[in-house]
């Protein structure tokens, strides 16, 4: 599997949406960080929201043009100024088959997702990265100037069938 990016994946609109629900959610996120990692502020979002059937259904379709995939499990995170992430794997389930990352802003220095093989990529609003984290050992860049948000998923395989079509 290699690396997707899309550009402008979510508009500037969606991007502010998810920043401000984030905003005025705060208190439910949690804490989270461990060696190697400066804090950062996971929020879920479940599933069963319709006000973000829309990210969903975008986070699906490329999924499933990727490797038939479909999102498992979602969170907003805000990482606030001097965090960063050390190199790392994901540690998801072992039914995970891709991992992606959107950044909600840009506003801020450093902050770059890389990757040990020497790729970086620079946030850009609405960007959207699509990786196995499983293979691919990446890291965050640490953030300065002002918070990055992004919106972090996971997916597993598409357990729906496709329609077989004959061939004659």
């Amino acid at each position: 599997m290699i690396i997707q990016v899309y550009d402008q994946f979510l508009t500037v609109d969606e991007c502010n949406y998810l920043i401000n629900f984030y905003k005025n959610n705060k208190d439910l996120s949690v804490e989270f960080g461990h060696e190697g990692c400066c804090p950062r502020w996971p929020l879920e979002i479940p599933k069963n929201i319709t006000e973000f059937k829309f990210l969903q259904n975008k986070l699906n379709e490329k999924g499933i043009y990727v490797n038939n995939s479909v999102m498992e499990y979602v969170q907003i995170v805000r990482w606030p100024i001097g965090s960063k992430q050390t190199p790392h794997y994901d540690t998801a389930q072992n039914y995970t088959t891709l991992a992606s990352i959107i950044y909600l802003n840009d506003n801020f220095i450093g902050g770059e997702t890389y990757f040990t093989d020497g790729m970086i990529f620079t946030p850009r609003q609405g960007r959207l990265i699509l990786f196995d984290g499983q293979y691919f050992e990446h890291g965050v860049h640490d953030v300065s100037g002002n918070e990055r948000y992004v919106v972090a998923a996971w997916y597993k395989k598409n357990e729906k069938r496709t329609k077989k079509i004959k061939v004659y």
